[in-house]
């Protein structure tokens, strides 16, 4: 049997696994070929829709298939290929988490329920050799509008259904990508927030003033190349500052801790005293990052940054990918003794995976410390391909800024999804900034909002409620007074 396009017939095992080889054979098809496509019958659309609602999957598939081994015209087969996507697109509206919980689904097919019991288990509703087939992202606020690139672009015709790659790089490295689904409740998940859109959110510093944490060189290697590690004042314990803080504002729906602040030892004691507390205190809980007790063969631990629900349950974690240096002129702001004379680096073993976890009360949620923000193109692709709710960007750095380093690659970012981002730093090293150009965090809204709440290009400087220590800074995303991120070339 004789297919358009290369697509194969033993691909066709399941509507899935349709859209899943149809993307892929569609999306090599020029732009205008797509886009001057001969109008689908209304009937051939009911006939798809009510074939979906079928159980069995491989017999929808067969159905499918036949559909479009006919010897129509080039522009009547894309057409085609493109309704049966569409068709498969409506059919996982009901288990969608944006929709699943205002469709009333009496009945699911039994193909459409293997396929949302495969994602709970790993995360995906289908897999090939490169890709995924997972839920459109965000998971739970308005998607990206159908022109929204201005131009004819596969990802954004469909509403409920991506197809998103199995690996991206950090510059020429493969990196590997993971799904992670995680459940609704307080217990092992997260539940939602009492108002989507309208989530409070606290930024804590840890380290909160200048001496509360140390940027030392402890090891050079062969080639003259030296490293940096970094530590807290013994009289600072990052658990007793977050709890202090979640005693205070006990309804936060995040609580977001910056990078390098704390370790595996000090998250250990974090969920020691969260689980003692014997109530949830907030619903996510990023706990900065910070070195882990396992090392690689050159004896350095991962920057590893770890996220907690509110009674201290291990959601997922992630690890640095792209360790950063310091150049002279930081070294010496930041009084680094015996640095190096180009870079010193961060002593920190390189990550080689990415985590995108799939809180289905929450939203899609991934991390990228520091640097990796800018790693290309991982940072692009994990922004425009999965289309999370939240990206957290834990730094190291002077304090938040508007207009600086973070804000300008955020906002660049911003353009390409309905993300929110939400940077957060600590506030002991040296700065020649005014306190009052500083922060513990920053949010950054969308370039292009489609929430009507909303503003685009929103930005927010948080700086902190009082000068009480334990410090932190306050917002809800809906009450906040945004200003619009403007740059200027300099």
């Amino acid at each position: 049997m004789s297919l358009p396009f290369g697509i194969k017939s033993t691909a066709f095992t399941s509507p899935e696994a349709v859209f899943l080889e149809l993307y892929s054979s569609i999306d090599n098809v020029d732009p205008t070929s797509r886009a001057n496509v001969a109008p689908l019958p209304h009937a051939l659309k009911t006939e798809y829709d009510e074939l979906l609602k079928l159980d069995d999957g491989k017999k929808i598939a067969r159905e499918l298939l036949r559909s479009l081994n006919q010897p129509f015209e080039k522009r009547i087969i894309i057409a085609r290929i493109l309704g049966v996507m569409s068709a498969i697109n409506r059919a996982f509206e009901p288990i969608h988490p944006r929709t699943s919980a205002s469709v009333r689904a009496y009945y699911l097919p039994k193909w459409l329920e293997n396929a949302r019991n495969l994602r709970t288990m790993k995360g995906y509703y289908a897999s090939s050799a490169e890709n995924f087939l997972i839920p459109k992202g965000p998971l739970l606020r308005l998607p990206r509008e159908e022109n929204q690139a201005c131009a004819n672009y596969i990802p954004d015709l469909f509403s409920y259904l991506s197809v998103v790659p199995q690996r991206t790089k950090e510059n020429n490295r493969d990196i590997f990508i993971s799904i992670k689904t995680i459940c609704s409740d307080d217990i092992d998940g997260v539940s939602g927030p009492a108002e989507i859109g309208a989530e409070e959110i606290l930024f804590v510093p840890v380290a909160e003033k200048v001496g509360e944490l140390d940027l030392r060189v402890e090891s050079a290697f062969a080639g003259g190349t030296k490293f940096y590690n970094t530590r807290l004042a013994p009289d600072v314990v990052p658990s007793d500052r977050i709890l202090g803080v979640l005693k205070q504002e006990p309804n936060a729906d995040i609580l977001s801790a910056p990078e390098l602040v704390i370790d595996e030892e000090n998250a250990d004691a974090l969920v020691h005293a969260l689980k003692k507390e014997g109530r949830k205190l907030t619903k996510l809980l990023l706990a900065g990052s910070g070195s882990t007790r396992d090392v690689d063969d050159n004896n350095m631990a991962w920057n590893e940054a770890r996220v907690f629900n509110g009674i201290g349950e291990l959601l997922w974690s992630q690890r640095k990918i792209w360790p950063a240096g310091l150049k002279p002129g930081h070294v010496e702001q930041y009084g680094i003794e015996d640095p190096a004379q180009s870079l010193t680096l961060e002593k920190n073993a390189s990550g080689n995976s990415m985590t995108v976890a799939d809180l289905d009360g929450f939203g899609r949620c991934v991390v990228l410390i520091c640097q990796d923000v800018q790693a290309m193109p991982l940072s692009f692709d994990i922004v425009s391909h999965f289309q999370p709710d939240w990206v957290f960007v834990p730094i190291l750095d002077q304090g938040a800024t508007y207009n600086g380093w973070a804000h300008q690659r955020v906002f660049e970012l911003s353009a390409h999804s309905q993300s929110r981002f939400l940077i957060s730093c600590s506030r002991a090293l040296k700065s020649r900034k005014s306190a009052d150009e500083l922060g513990h965090g920053l949010a950054v809204g969308p370039k292009s909002a489609l929430d009507p709440d909303d503003i685009s290009r929103a930005c927010n400087l948080v700086k902190a409620v009082s000068p009480e220590s334990p410090s932190f800074g306050k917002m809800n995303w809906k009450k906040s007074d945004w200003i619009r991120s403007k740059f200027t070339s300099s």
